[in-house]
């Protein structure tokens, strides 16, 4: 079974084991970013990582749509996409932990928001929202 679904998945996406394999390692290779933009933020400049990643996005949605016609232009379309999210993830990440003070209330305020709605809705229906009992 498992074999015809790899030869189904071939013949239908018209890519080879090796492509597959070629676009795996692209995404893997493309991983090792992910660090080089968190040095960048940590050293202070989170915005220029930020902006970076961005431009990388950029570049890959026009890459991504010149590969209808290349293979070589869709693996760089899908590592560039593959780097320019990870750096981006790991900048916003960088910007979340230099606000250290700002993350406790927030989740408390957005905590007490939650219980007022949950309060609420048990007053005007009688029941809480579906998954929402057990838990409380």
């Amino acid at each position: 079974m498992r074999q015809y679904k790899d030869e189904h998945a071939q013949l239908e996406a018209g890519i080879s084991r090796p492509l597959v394999l070629l676009l795996a390692t692209t995404c893997g290779a493309a991983a090792t970013a992910a660090p080089a933009a968190g040095r960048l933020a940590d050293r202070g400049h989170g915005r220029l990582a930020m902006t970076g990643s961005i431009l990388v996005l950029l570049a890959s949605w026009g890459l991504l749509a010149l590969g209808k016609s290349s293979v070589v232009a869709l693996i760089a379309g899908i590592a560039a996409l593959d780097l320019g999210l990870q750096a981006t993830h790991i900048s916003n990440q960088s910007a979340i932990y230099t606000l250290h003070g700002m993350c406790v209330p927030g989740a408390a305020t957005a905590a007490i928001g939650l219980a007022a709605w949950l309060i609420t809705e048990k007053a005007i229906t009688g029941r809480l929202p579906i998954g929402a009992d057990s838990a409380a």
